[in-house]
């Protein structure tokens, strides 16, 4: 009986040991797997767009590690958080040329965006958003790449649907003097004619907007009805609603795509007003939006069924930008042959760029560039090939133009034509 006790526990640790040395073997061999950074606001002002973003991105990421990843490689996620501070951002961006990622996903805001930017490109990391709109971004920087159309042509579209549906009432434009800000102003005043249109600028110094009462105060103060736009990214488009609405204007305003999120409600529910008088802030307040699930195609509803299977929510225009942005990317790493970037194995490939747009600024469907990611960094302007599933713009680079309604009691979603 003894000695059977000991056959079986020798045959026990053999087999244990083969097993152990097998499972070794598996792990020696498998392939490191491909890491992409996801830079973007998981914290701070913007965090609930951030958040909304890993989500999306995750799911493109399982979507294709289920399949054996990239060439029998699997994708992984590396974090950054850039708290919603560009100057966060820029140092998250040289952690990120000092890490084995080699590419880059984000950022969610254009003002992030534009401070990492020469860091990327100084590295030669390929970044590519799903969110950030500033024409800077891209027509400046051979390394950075956008999955929607521009802020130029999102302006150009709402002042086409204000000429088109609304017969070119007059309009006050408040924009930021910033890069987004005054790429807004250009893409609107080329669409709006000049009679109907009085336009306010808003200072921009270190990452805060400067006095606005008297630029606010004079814009309340034109006579007659009209519509207020304001062209300005999502981290200063809030205050400046406040403002307008504590100056005394109570009628429409039209932000820009950055509000078209029922969380970007949060930002006037702990005001005075908004306690006392629900809606101070928020009734007559629209944000054009480049998608709309309620108004979308088959392939948009199945991502959202996906979505909110995982994240208990509904997801927003945010999120099919950033599963477009991650799809494109992992389609790009496909096509390039992408290898370790310490292998010194690069492959040239040309990988052709979504369009974003008819603007001077915007890159151009069709420019075709070489690409060899691998080495140790990617050499050359990624340009991507393949057509986002939601979000892309129409041929002619214009916004297929939704509108969100932001009401007093709960968000309501209405298509504009």
């Amino acid at each position: 009986m003894k000695q059977r006790l000991i056959m079986w526990l020798a045959v026990v640790a053999g087999v244990a040991l083969v097993l152990a040395v097998a499972w070794a073997a598996i792990l020696w061999t498998r392939p490191e797997p491909i890491r992409i950074a996801f830079a973007n606001s998981l914290s701070g002002p913007s965090a609930p767009a951030g958040t909304e973003s890993l989500v999306a991105t995750q799911l493109a990421i399982d979507e294709v590690n289920a399949k054996g990843g990239v060439n029998g490689r699997l994708i992984e996620l590396v974090l950054f958080d850039d708290a919603s501070d560009p100057a966060v951002a820029r140092a998250n961006a040289q952690a990120i040329a000092e890490s084995p990622c080699v590419a880059v996903l984000g950022h969610y805001l254009s003002s992030a965006s534009l401070a990492a930017a020469p860091v990327y490109k100084d590295a030669r990391i390929p970044a590519l958003t799903g969110s950030a709109a500033a024409d800077d971004l891209t027509s400046t920087n051979d390394y950075y790449f956008r999955a929607l159309a521009p802020v130029s042509a999102q302006a150009r579209s709402i002042a086409e649907h204000l000429r088109a549906v609304m017969k070119e009432p007059k309009v006050r434009l408040v924009h930021t003097r910033d890069s987004y800000g005054k790429n807004f102003e250009h893409g609107f005043a080329a669409a709006y004619p000049a009679e109907q249109l009085h336009v306010f600028g808003l200072d921009v110094a270190a990452g805060q907007i400067g006095s606005m009462d008297g630029t606010l105060a004079a814009a309340a103060q034109e006579p007659g009805p009209g519509v207020i736009v304001v062209g300005a990214a999502p981290d200063f488009s809030p205050d400046i609603v406040k403002a307008l609405r504590r100056h005394g204007i109570k009628g429409t305003i039209i932000a820009s795509q950055g509000a078209a999120r029922e969380s970007y409600l949060q930002n006037f529910a702990n005001e005075p007003e908004e306690k006392s008088h629900p809606g101070f802030f928020s009734e007559n307040l629209y944000a054009a939006s480049s998608l709309m699930f309620d108004s979308a195609g088959v392939a948009a509803q199945a991502f959202a069924v996906d979505y909110k299977a995982k994240a208990a929510t509904s997801p927003s225009w945010v999120a099919g930008g950033a599963y477009d942005a991650a799809r494109l990317m992992i389609d790009a790493l496909k096509r390039a042959a992408v290898h370790h970037r310490f292998m010194g194995q690069g492959i040239q490939k040309p990988i052709r760029q979504q369009g974003c747009g008819s603007r001077p600024g915007a890159r151009r469907t069709g420019r075709d560039r070489q690409s060899e990611i691998g080495g140790r960094r990617a050499d050359g302007a990624a340009l991507f090939q393949r057509e986002p599933r939601h979000s892309a713009p129409d041929p002619n680079g214009f916004l297929p133009l939704r509108s969100v309604r932001h009401g007093a009691a709960a968000t309501r979603a209405h298509r504009s034509a």
